[in-house]
């Protein structure tokens, strides 16, 4: 049996827990004052719900509900998958589509993604224990087996973050197959400095905007 990765220690998940309410019980106070302005601009701009909810897989594998600003429109998914070469190039691009060339985002969408506001009701599932304020990229089953293959055990150590170091080394700029190697790392070396500095380094980077689609 592999030696417990540090993340896996039962004082590392009480010390991930604590700051996770730390920083999640203001975000979560931020988002209720928020919800009431952006849901107004997305009712007001596009048909639908005010939160964008989807299945992801959390630690351990188990399927966890995470919650962001509705950033696309309502039938998103059905525009995504009727086109195959559309598909095809969101799978190729690390499931993600170039923001400018993106038809399912709407116009208050954008902002919000550039903003970074639409990440805000995760705030919720960090209070709720699903997600921590620092961790992997929330992926998707068919993300997780094309990112990680047959050995995810690097980010089924974990809780998926609010932020992380994909997020502190280029966001959406960094390399599709980057990012199992940066999970693995932050497994590997956990440390409560390390989660503080990624914290910290995250405040410029939502700022600046760089790398956010």
């Amino acid at each position: 049996m592999a030696a417990p990765l540090p993340i896996e220690r039962w004082w590392a998940r009480l010390v991930k827990r604590t700051v996770d309410l730390i920083v999640g019980l203001p975000l979560f106070v931020f988002f209720l004052i928020c919800y009431p302005i952006v849901g107004l601009a997305l009712k007001l701009t596009s048909p639908g719900p005010v939160l964008f909810s989807q299945v992801r897989v959390g630690k351990d594998g188990k399927p966890i509900t995470v919650y962001k600003f509705r950033s696309m429109y309502s039938h998103a998914e059905d525009v995504l998958r009727a086109d195959n070469q559309l598909y095809e190039r969101y799978v190729r691009n690390g499931f993600k589509m170039p923001p400018d060339h993106d038809p399912r985002i709407t116009r208050v969408g954008r902002l919000l993604r550039l903003s970074s506001l639409d990440e805000l009701p995760q705030a919720i599932c960090i209070l709720n224990g699903s997600m921590s304020a620092v961790g992997p990229r929330p992926v998707v089953p068919d993300e997780l087996r094309r990112l990680y293959g047959p050995s995810p055990r690097a980010y089924l150590a974990c809780k998926p973050g609010l932020t992380g170091l994909w997020q502190v080394s280029g966001r959406s700029q960094v390399v599709y197959e980057q990012r199992a190697g940066l999970d693995a790392a932050y497994a590997r070396e956990w440390s409560l400095s390390g989660d503080v500095r990624i914290l910290l380094r995250t405040i410029p980077v939502v700022l600046s905007t760089d790398g956010a689609h």
